[in-house]
């Protein structure tokens, strides 16, 4: 049976709950980053140590991460992810860094510390955790979240699309949310 966007998101509370499930740290920080960043399985398994660095805005600090994708016509484009040190998912990813020096993958193999694990692997370790969760679905949790509180544009910016169109898919106001934004 093919697994299609058309899936019930997870709610926090599943995602939470698989994060419990799982023993090594490494993977609980794995699924959180696939969480928390909204990213692709690909965008997330090439992220290297330099590529997270902590910043502050307006007394604020967040965990910003570079995502990098490869586009077909333009090449490698890059994206920052704004992740408030102060949301709870943030622990595990904080926790796991301090296992990986520069230069190094953040999700590492434990058999070749100079590589990053597969997206096999990363499949396995997401399943293990809960048979409900694939990789992408935890993109498609995130962006459902994110749609309620951004216009489809930034939703854009966010998920690294070149076109609006897939936000639209998200982005939809019920007449309350119409009658706030009116207000």
């Amino acid at each position: 049976m093919k697994q299609t966007l058309r899936a019930k998101p997870p709610s926090r509370q599943e995602i939470e709950e698989a994060i419990f499930n799982v023993q090594d740290i490494r993977d609980k920080a794995l699924i959180a980053t696939l969480y928390l960043t909204g990213g692709r399985i690909s965008e997330v398994l090439k992220l290297y140590r330099e590529d997270l660095s902590f910043q502050k805005l307006e007394e604020r600090e967040y965990l910003v991460v570079k995502l990098q994708t490869l586009k077909r016509k333009k090449g490698v484009e890059e994206r920052l992810i704004p992740i408030p040190t102060r949301e709870p998912l943030l622990q595990y990813l904080i926790q796991w860094l301090s296992f990986v020096k520069l230069g190094q993958p953040v999700f590492y193999s434990y058999h070749n510390p100079d590589k990053p694990i597969d997206r096999h692997q990363a499949w396995r370790i997401i399943k293990k955790a809960s048979e409900k969760l694939w990789c992408h679905l935890l993109r498609h949790g995130r962006l459902s979240e994110l749609a309620t509180e951004m216009t489809a544009f930034e939703l854009q910016q966010f998920a690294g699309w070149s076109d609006v169109r897939p936000a639209l898919y998200y982005v939809s106001l019920d007449w309350k949310q119409l009658a706030r934004k009116i207000e």
